[in-house]
């Protein structure tokens, strides 16, 4: 496995919040390697090779409260999260379709264009359906995901969802996502 995979692993499971409290109280550094052995199956010399570097790079933070250890991710850390995070993130397909249209509207100024056509490419490769420039429709709840792709962008404020039952041309749409 190469270490930037190794990087992402370590930092996704230090940012999981079931982790983060077994961490947190976990007395010195090698409970907290134990813990992650067992959640990702990687070498003890593997993961103390990775917190040195993730440390050293200022990724994560260690700190000593108490007389108990803390491992926590920096800022940068959180930004490196949320930046894997964004990658690797999917939209939820249910079983069955509730009948209800998430339609994705957003409005981003000029002053934000980056954003704006970003959150656009997002929205496409994640497989909504585009309506129009800057409306896209998709069949699951993905509150979540939109949230979290705002925020990514800081244009959160800009976009809105709205939930219907009806969409005029609704049939081409079904089909694209290959609903009855």
């Amino acid at each position: 496995m190469k270490k930037g995979e190794i990087m992402k692993i370590i930092i996704r499971a230090i940012g999981a919040a079931g982790l983060m409290s077994a961490l947190l109280v976990a007395p010195g550094l090698g409970k907290s390697i134990a813990i992650l052995q067992k959640m990702t199956g990687l070498k003890k010399k593997t993961l103390q090779d990775s917190f040195y570097y993730l440390n050293k790079k200022k990724y994560i933070v260690f700190r000593k409260e108490n007389g108990v250890y803390k491992m926590v991710l920096s800022n940068s850390g959180l930004k490196l999260l949320n930046k894997h995070s964004f990658q690797k993130m999917e939209l939820p397909i249910d079983k069955k379709w509730d009948g209800l249209w998430r339609v994705i509207t957003f409005d981003i100024p000029e002053s934000k264009a980056v954003a704006r056509r970003s959150v656009s490419r997002k929205l496409k490769g994640l497989g909504c359906f585009s309506l129009q420039k800057s409306v896209f429709v998709y069949p699951y709840d993905c509150r979540e995901q939109i949230d979290f792709i705002g925020n990514y962008f800081s244009a959160r404020e800009h976009i809105c969802i709205v939930e219907a039952r009806h969409i005029d041309g609704e049939d081409r749409i079904k089909k694209y996502f290959e609903l009855r």
